[in-house]
């Protein structure tokens, strides 16, 4: 973590991106790197979290990053509905930001979402205690 955000610095900013867990490892990163990194991400860095796996993980010190969005760090937290969910190929996942940050990634994102997935993933939302269990990830 510490040369990533040297590396950051020394170019002026930048992005520091982060799977975790990592795929196709499965490596986790420990909940006190992640600390220590949003703690000292140099000016003008991003990192952005991706968390498509994070209910696979199993390590007992990985955590999601999502207190760090509400608390308004220089997060970004992505996830999917594909993985966990059971819904790979209807393309639905959601980013977790600063509002700043959504409004950057306004032009990237799909204006239409199918009436499957859009059901697909309202159902699996309401459910997701009973799909996912205890696992759920969303505090630290």
């Amino acid at each position: 973590m510490r040369a990533l955000a040297a590396e950051a610095d020394k170019a002026g900013g930048g992005v520091i991106y982060l799977c975790n867990p990592n795929n196709p490892t499965s490596a986790s990163t420990a909940k006190s790197d992640v600390d220590w990194l949003v703690a000292n991400l140099p000016p003008k860095t991003i990192l952005p979290m991706d968390e498509a796996y994070i209910h696979f993980g199993e390590a007992p010190d990985l955590v999601s990053a999502m207190p760090y969005v509400r608390q308004g760090k220089e997060v970004i937290v992505a996830r999917t509905f594909s993985k966990i969910y059971g819904m790979a190929g209807m393309r639905a996942g959601f980013a977790a930001a600063k509002p700043e940050y959504i409004a950057k990634l306004q032009p990237l994102r799909m204006n239409v979402i199918s009436i499957v997935s859009a059901r697909g993933v309202a159902a699996a939302w309401s459910n997701q205690q009973s799909i996912i269990g205890q696992r759920s990830f969303p505090e630290r």
